[in-house]
């Protein structure tokens, strides 16, 4: 199987993968390298570009991305072998960006390469910019570590594509890079402390993210989160509260990308960069393609949580001329499935450990509730879970936990059984039964009764997982009318 497409595609360009993170599409990756190694996307495809955040520093340890994703990266090694160039630049979750980034890469690149040791890591394919240009029918591609050579290297003999590929950071305001990454991510990188980067790991990218959504939080999303947390204020200041949040969130949101924009053009005229017509970038998150004053500019976006993770190609059309292509990864259903599988198990620990929580906070610090090999055995003995569904939420969290090994990354062998334990046993009787159970939780009667648990979990319940028409769905069935 192949990409069937009538242009050539010379050139695929992702970003902000975030090895280390959680919440990233790691499945996914996966899966999109395995499709580059077999060839999917045609025999003219001979460069693939990662426009940082590759490696997540501020989440891991250099020594934990080496051991634990080392099956990426021999993928990667894999396709590097087949003849297809791999070449990153660097972004904010890798190196600092703060004071004279320009000045100070080249020393900051070496500091990151010593650190992360990776054979697929050269000097030669890791750099700040990339200027790509046709030639003799496929991209030459030029690795640019400071400003002043990519302005020398556009002066060069004119050609009809010059794209300038680049994280983003660089279109930051001064004193965002300064505030972001000499008070928080540049001391994240820097240390080894692996509890610091797992503490702010779990806050930044589970706690906050499941508050501040990809897209703007509704007001009454923010009434229920109040109500929740018990904060209690007079209507006029809870209107003044909401209306605030709600503009600003909108503001966002919704114009991610618009100042990186504007800062690109800026970037562009002042330094006499007027030869470049097309930029790729990420950083922002936001996947976008706009025109702006002449120049095509692409928002690569991210494979961080998002469901179907975006990409750019780099085609050549029957006349040479070259076009820059967004795309969404279309997810297989096996590994919808699976996710889906993924998704169940987590929400139901979830819920029970807010469950927890709210019933006895006073008891946190001593049974370590944030460890989750001790929320079943808590939940089997406060009589939320009984002795059935104790033992099947462990054999489901298990089987989610072959998947992904701490030494060796993820366990292709185990995803294969997992999907053929699904695809025997059926899907649908595992949807069914963790429906059962998640009813029983918020139902069953106890000396507290158990309209607390309704209203506790109510903001938390994701409503289209156990729904009859999301499940069709999701398997790429016809919902019933």
């Amino acid at each position: 199987m192949s990409y069937q497409n009538e242009k050539k595609i010379i050139g695929i360009v992702i970003s902000d993968i975030h090895l280390g993170a959680s919440k990233s599409e790691y499945l996914l990756f996966l899966d999109f390298l395995n499709k580059i190694k077999s060839g999917y996307f045609g025999k003219h495809m001979k460069t693939l570009i990662i426009t940082g955040d590759c490696f997540d520093l501020c989440m891991k340890t250099p020594d934990q991305l080496r051991t634990i994703y080392s099956i990426y990266y021999e993928i990667l090694k894999e396709i590097q072998n087949l003849g297809i160039d791999i070449v990153f630049t660097l972004g904010n979750h890798e190196i600092e960006v703060f004071g004279n980034y320009d000045k100070e890469f080249i020393p900051r690149k070496k500091r990151f390469l010593k650190a992360l040791k990776l054979g697929i890591l050269k000097k030669q394919n890791v750099s700040q910019y990339i200027l790509l240009t046709l030639k003799d029918g496929g991209l030459d591609v030029a690795p640019i570590n400071t400003l002043k050579k990519l302005q020398k290297q556009t002066r060069g003999k004119h050609r009809e594509f010059k794209c300038l590929v680049v994280h983003g950071f660089q279109f930051d305001s001064d004193n965002h890079r300064t505030w972001a990454s000499r008070l928080f991510w540049g001391p994240l990188i820097n240390t080894n402390q692996s509890w610091i980067k797992t503490t702010v790991n779990f806050l930044w990218n589970d706690v906050i993210s499941s508050i501040r959504r990809i897209g703007a939080v509704s007001t009454r999303e923010i009434i229920r989160e109040l109500n929740r947390c018990h904060i209690k204020a007079s209507k006029w200041e809870t209107e003044c509260f909401l209306r605030t949040i709600q503009q600003w969130q909108d503001f966002l949101f919704k114009n991610r990308n618009k100042e990186y924009f504007t800062n690109i053009d800026t970037f562009v005229t002042n330094n006499h960069l007027s030869t470049i017509k097309q930029v790729i970038f990420g950083h922002s998150h936001k996947s976008e393609k706009k025109l702006v004053n002449n120049v095509m500019m692409v928002n690569s976006g991210a494979w961080q949580k998002t469901y179907k993770p975006p990409y750019v190609l780099v085609e050549l059309n029957s006349l040479n001329r070259v076009q820059l292509t967004l795309k969404r990864y279309k997810i297989s259903r096996d590994l919808r499935i699976l996710r889906l599988y993924f998704a169940i198990v987590d929400f139901l620990e979830t819920k029970i450990k807010e469950l927890l929580f709210k019933e006895a906070p006073e008891i946190i610090e001593r049974s370590q509730l944030h460890k989750r090999a001790r929320v079943l055995n808590r939940a089997k003995n406060e009589g939320i879970i009984d002795e059935c569904e104790y033992n099947l939420i462990n054999e489901w969290r298990r089987r989610k936990k072959m998947v992904f090994d701490k030494t060796k990354g993820y366990d292709v062998k185990a995803i294969l059984e997992i999907l053929e334990i699904l695809e025997n046993s059926d899907i649908n009787k595992f949807l069914s039964k963790a429906n059962q159970i998640f009813r029983d939780i918020i139902h069953r009667k106890d000396k507290k009764g158990s309209a607390d648990r309704r209203e506790l979990l109510y903001y938390f319940t994701p409503k289209n997982y156990f729904t009859p028409k999301m499940r069709k769905v999701l398997l790429k069935e016809k919902p019933t009318t």
